[in-house]
């Protein structure tokens, strides 16, 4: 026999063996039997593998008659997919991992970029369920590139409504209700004026069927069909999903059922049953929501629900605790936590399970057990964030999580837990800055297309806003930089999700309290970390090998004094004497902080403050305790978390200083000149070189630009190098990673900066509002209390020490702060103590208080 002939027959045998097991698996996985069908999947996808592989061997060996193997690769990628849905339904989660990989790597090698696309879309619903909010987000804003440049509308509305998917898993409810309407958007011209019902599918795919076995006809139009009809009714059951989360129970219930009968059809009804008990729940109608809860049960105990049974164990015990059952919610919730930890792992439903757990342990007054299921409900929350989304998705992601934040730290003060509290105050502050941390950034990073888009978006607002400067912001001209900001924004995010760091991040640095006491006790310094949660505010005090905490109720007043102080500073023209918070309102710091510990804290060589919050903004060295300055007492910094602590080395006598300066702006008139910065660059660069310690630069007035300062940057190298910037600063309150320093020619902004690594240990930023930083961006309230704006952008590009000014400075006295802070690190004054020095000398030299309040050390050294 010809040996192609005879290759032909193989093949089609093997081709027929092949569709055999994929209908026996099939047709068992319909039975609900899926662990049987698992198995039988397992050998389908053997043959399946060999089928491909001998299509390729076949084309190498007769190339002039080719077999068409994307439709071979299509069915195995099919084939892995359904397999690892499977194995996950079965808690087998690395197979299915495994097998999703396998999917993944099939397409790239033979379905090219749409097909790879496709497969990255189906990967990321399963990746959301897992919590990998990262990986699922890139899958889909990849898979949305390249369906973009395809023009088929449809696979955009399918890929857009799973990235809403995940929006709404995130919390980020607003964008995620933008994008269902926009995928309904994309869709309506493809329904016209009579939208598909199941019936429409069911038919249309028969007579597709018909059509190919006779030979005419296309075997993609069932398909389309499908995936229209598909797209029509996800897009009102998620309609559903995000008018629950906010609460609008009506809206909810009419949306779950309008797509109830469609989900019974394909016998799944149970599903939007329980979604509707849940609206039940929502409405407070406990009795009738658990007696659902119940009737569908059966369905969560096999089949496609299977893996959602321990979700519905939490479900019913929500309800029985509402109806004062609280024994057997706890041994519901035993078994939901076992499920959901063991057997169908989903550590969102998980966290929700503990928290309730503890709630219900915490009622009951076992305060040990209630502390014990609180931390397994952070721990459970933290694996799920490990890598940043940025700070919209992280706020979002938390604002549901917040009350089990409050109720751990509630619940380890009364069980008289100090380093407990501490751990889960610790667990909300600047994960993004503990990750950045926890993977130092590589040098000579390869830029992507990212990346050079994030470039040249900059250099157009820069030269938007510089143009502004000089003509002043006409109607068109904000429009255009309006636009051009939120698109930087968004593609900053997806820069932050993407970045290539987080794939080799398996866990941020986690706060160690003994290794922090043991720190802190060799340097005899105090740290005081901060909760506040308005009227109350908790302090947790490490000093002297020991952790304290206490929380007192703020008086009626303080907050809303607060709220103002915090408004002030974004004024275009602030009351500069408010800058001064405990002489203009009144507020001393043992009104913030209790007496015994804040006593205890002034005993220190130094303290450190970790604020939360509006506390951010507070100029805590400057407040008022006995008639004096806490800074008169011991000399005060500020950090983001406790986890920075835990950095190496020390910052040691500046090794170099590099000097940039813009004292006028000639070109535009609505930059005020500042004289006074060409007196403290001189000033400073003479300090130095008395010293003996080299200086780079200066780089003064039109000098200045922004290619002159990365010059500068790249031009030097080692450690102990410091950076001193005076010029005008600006800040965006809607979009923080803008606010900058105004170069020459160029605004260098917190965005940029971050994205750099700088040779600089130790920066001072004589410049307006460097030290502003938001507690809200927008309609997103900062949840998870990033640190954002200037200050982020300097030390996530490496600095150890940053001074800052949190309002806007006054000329003068930032040039004597600032002049007299660099004589003591020449002098070898450690950074923390010379802004002590600095601080006395304005206060020795009775310089108005509020002209220099504002000044603030990002130290601990």
């Amino acid at each position: 026999m010809d040996k192609k002939l005879k290759s032909i027959l193989a093949l089609g045998q093997l081709q027929a063996e092949t569709y055999t097991l994929f209908g026996h698996a099939e047709n068992v996985k319909a039975t609900g039997e899926y662990t049987t069908a698992h198995a039988i999947y397992q050998k389908y996808l053997a043959h399946s593998r060999s089928y491909l592989q001998a299509q390729i061997e076949f084309n190498c060996r007769f190339p002039e008659i080719p077999f068409d193997i994307t439709p071979t690769a299509q069915t195995l990628v099919n084939g892995l997919m359904v397999d690892a849905d499977l194995a996950q339904s079965l808690g087998e989660r690395e197979q299915a991992a495994s097998l999703r990989a396998e999917a993944l790597e099939v397409s790239q090698a033979h379905l090219g970029r749409r097909g790879t696309a496709e497969t990255e879309r189906s990967r990321a619903a399963a990746l959301t369920l897992e919590g990998r909010f990262n990986e699922a987000i890139v899958a889909l804003m990849g898979a949305r590139d390249v369906v973009m440049s395809t023009g088929d509308n449809l696979a955009l509305a399918r890929v857009t409504i799973d990235l809403a998917d995940v929006l709404q898993w995130l919390g980020d409810l607003q964008r995620a209700s933008e994008e269902i309407d926009h995928a309904a958007s994309i869709i309506a011209p493809l329904v016209g004026d009579s939208e598909p019902t199941q019936q429409d599918i069911i038919s249309g795919a028969l007579s597709s069927a018909q059509s190919i076995m006779a030979g005419r006809g296309d075997p993609g139009d069932a398909m389309r069909a499908a995936n229209l009809y598909r797209a029509k009714v996800e897009i009102t059951y998620y309609r559903g999903l995000i008018s629950r989360a906010l609460g609008e129970w009506d809206k909810a219930e009419r949306c779950f059922n309008q797509v109830l009968h469609e989900y019974r059809q394909l016998g799944t009804g149970e599903a939007i049953e329980w979604q509707l008990a849940r609206v039940k729940v929502g409405r407070g109608e406990h009795r009738d929501a658990l007696k659902e809860f119940f009737r569908i049960e059966p369905q969560f105990e096999r089949g496609a629900l299977r893996p959602k049974w321990g979700v519905l164990k939490r479900a019913q015990a929500e309800c029985l605790n509402a109806l004062g059952d609280h024994a057997e919610a706890i041994g519901l919730l035993g078994k939901s936590i076992e499920d959901l930890t063991h057997k169908h792992f989903d550590p969102d439903a998980l966290w929700r399970s503990q928290q309730l757990q503890a709630t219900i342990w915490k009622a009951q007054g076992e305060s040990t057990l209630a502390l014990r299921a609180y931390h397994e409900a952070i721990a459970t929350i933290s694996s799920l964030r490990r890598a940043p989304l940025g700070y919209r998705l992280d706020s979002t992601y938390l604002a549901d999580k917040r009350s089990v934040y409050s109720q751990a730290i509630a619940a380890a003060l009364q069980a008289d837990a100090p380093a407990d509290c501490c751990r889960f105050i610790e667990n909300l502050k600047s994960r993004t800055l503990t990750a950045i941390l926890s993977i130092p950034r590589a040098k000579n990073e390869q830029r992507g297309n990212l990346e050079s888009a994030f470039d040249e978006l900059t250099a157009r607002l820069d030269a938007l806003e510089y143009q502004a400067y000089r003509d002043g912001w006409r109607t068109e001209l904000r429009s255009a930089y309006r636009d051009l900001m939120r698109q930087r924004k968004d593609l900053i995010e997806r820069i932050r999700i993407s970045d290539t760091r987080w794939r080799n991040l398996s866990q941020p640095i986690a706060l160690d309290v003994g290794a922090i006491v043991a720190t802190l006790s060799k340097r005899s310094q105090a740290a005081l970390t901060l909760y506040y949660d308005a009227p109350e505010l908790v302090s947790v005090l490490i000093y002297d090998g020991e952790i304290r905490a206490k929380r007192i109720m703020l008086a009626p007043e303080i907050p809303s004094k607060l709220a103002d102080y915090a408004r002030n500073l974004q004024k275009p023209n602030p009351d500069p004497f408010k800058h001064d918070f405990s002489v203009e309102y009144a507020i001393d710091a043992e009104n913030l902080i209790p007496p015994d510990l804040l006593e205890r804290a002034l005993a220190a060589r130094s303290l450190v403050v970790i604020p939360h919050g509006l506390l951010h903004l507070v100029p805590w060295g400057m407040l008022m305790h006995q008639g004096a300055r806490l800074f008169e007492r011991v000399p005060v910094g500020i950090l983001p978390n406790l986890t920075v602590l835990q950095r190496d080395g020390q910052v040691s006598r500046p090794q170099l200083a590099g000097l940039v300066g813009v004292p006028a702006y000639p070109d535009f008139e609505s930059l005020q000149d500042l004289p006074s910065i060409q007196e403290e660059i001189e000033t400073i660069r003479s300090v130095y070189k008395a010293a003996n310690i080299p200086v780079r630069g200066p780089l003064l007035g039109e000098g200045a630009t922004e290619d002159a300062f990365w010059n500068l940057v790249r031009g030097v190298t080692g450690r102990g190098n410091l950076l001193h910037v005076s010029c005008h600063g600006v800040i965006l309150p809607n979009e923080p990673m803008g606010s900058g320093l105004l170069l020459a020619d160029a605004k260098l902004d917190a965005a940029e900066v971050a994205r750099n690594q700088l040779p600089f240990d130790e920066v001072i930023l004589s410049a307006c509002s460097t030290g502003w930083r938001p507690n809200q961006v927008g309609d997103v309230i900062l949840t998870a209390d990033e640190i954002l704006g200037i200050p982020a952008g300097f030390l996530e590009a490496g600095a150890r020490t940053v001074l800052v000014s949190i309002p806007k400075a006054e000329a003068r006295a930032a040039l004597m702060l600032t002049t007299y802070y660099h004589q003591q690190r020449a002098s070898s004054i450690p950074p923390i103590m010379a802004f002590q020095a600095a601080q006395r000398h304005m206060l020795e030299r009775s310089v108005p208080s509020s002209t220099w309040a504002g000044f603030a050390l990002y130290s601990d050294v």
